[in-house]
């Protein structure tokens, strides 16, 4: 934690949909973790909570390419 692996496999990710030709990433996180403030602080925009696909709340987060 702290170290830049997390913001290293982020980047990695958002890289690899912009050669594909996405316009867009989405992803998925427990809302009352950790991650969600990790992810607002890359830039990530948050769209609201819902429930995946095991029926537990999540937190749904956009960022456009």
């Amino acid at each position: 934690r702290g170290g830049g692996g997390g913001r290293a496999l982020v980047e990695a990710f958002v890289q690899a949909a912009r050669v594909a030709g996405a316009s867009e990433v989405r992803l998925v996180t427990t809302p009352d973790g950790p991650a969600a403030g990790f992810y607002r602080h890359l830039g990530w925009h948050g769209a609201g909570t819902r429930l995946g696909a095991d029926g537990a709340l999540v937190e749904e987060f956009r960022f456009p390419l």
